[in-house]
């Protein structure tokens, strides 16, 4: 019943562990993961969340089983207490920490200007990148030509302009720009990937 109109500005998701942690490099960690399986504890927000399917993705990637500890309140701040090794978690609630050098990025979903030397799975050789949560302009479906002749434009004009993506970096946003039809195509992949981790999980029907 929704009609993408382009857009795209995401927030990053991250494989964080303690700056204490022996674990320097997201390719050390794995290798311990494999040599202890469920041995490591990884909090996410909880179990239907978008942190939970990117541990998902993780384990696939990597043939690696963690313990998942879903922390509905303050993850960020277990791993600081030592309570859990691991956290999967968006960059809006580590940088802060990760700058304080209390904690260590490991692994990024998207590349990030604050964090230029933290890697995506691509750039490690996985075939698959983590998921973000980002933001995109819809309109109902069935909208007259002439008014998506008049948004679209007005939308990727917006998105685009310098001043605003300086603004949407500062708050730890990657601005993307996708058009309508790059963002349909988006959507059915990533829902395709989701659903698939769903059905794994057992969640939902």
């Amino acid at each position: 019943e929704l009609e993408p109109l382009g857009g795209r500005a995401l927030i990053s998701f991250t494989v964080t562990v303690q700056e204490s942690s022996p674990w320097k490099t997201f390719s050390e960690l794995i290798d311990y993961a494999k040599k202890n399986p469920e041995k490591l504890r990884v909090g996410t927000p909880g179990i239907e969340t978008a942190a939970n399917f990117d541990l998902q993705i993780i384990q696939n990637l990597t043939d690696t089983k963690f313990t998942h500890i879903p922390i509905t309140k303050g993850p960020a701040v277990s791993l600081l207490g030592g309570h859990i090794e691991v956290v999967v978690l968006p960059i809006t609630e580590v940088i802060s920490y990760a700058e304080a050098k209390k904690l260590r990025i490991l692994l990024v979903s998207n590349k990030m200007p604050e964090i230029p030397d933290v890697p995506t799975p691509r750039e490690l050789g996985y075939k698959q990148d983590l998921l973000p949560t980002w933001f995109g302009f819809y309109g109902p479906s069935g909208m007259p030509e002439e008014v998506k002749k008049v948004l679209v434009p007005a939308i990727e004009q917006v998105i685009k302009n310098p001043e605003m993506k300086a603004k949407l970096e500062k708050l730890h946003f990657v601005v993307d720009y996708k058009s309508p039809a790059e963002m349909k195509k988006l959507v059915t992949e990533e829902y395709e990937t989701v659903n698939g981790m769903a059905k794994k999980l057992g969640l939902g029907k």
